[in-house]
């Protein structure tokens, strides 16, 4: 039972201090996209707290979803919001960095 609080607690403070930032980076950007970012940052937290991903995994993931960040800011600059092309490549790369978590999580 203790072992659970260990574990839940961090993840949960660590889901409360994103979530406003999370909210305030809604404002310019789609939710479903940034939604999905914080989900997968939460994952990425959990492996490395859990011993499930080793450092080297940790920083390929963490480079991959910053690479990620700055595609979208890119996008976004033109102040028109994101194409529907530009919608479907950013999920492509957030599946494939998604795909990379569970693997790296379960080897």
């Amino acid at each position: 039972m203790i072992s659970i609080f260990r574990f839940a607690l961090p993840a949960v403070f660590a889901a409360t201090l994103v979530s406003p930032l999370a909210a305030q980076a809604n404002q310019h950007f789609p939710r479903t996209i940034n939604q999905r970012q914080s989900h997968q940052q939460t994952r990425i937290f959990n492996g490395v707290k859990n011993g499930q991903l080793s450092q080297k995994e940790y920083r390929n993931l963490e480079r991959r979803s910053l690479s990620i960040e700055q595609q979208q800011r890119r996008d976004m600059r033109d102040g028109g919001g994101l194409t529907l092309r530009e919608r479907y490549q950013l999920n492509q790369r957030l599946n494939r960095v998604s795909n990379s978590i569970y693997r790296d999580r379960h080897d």
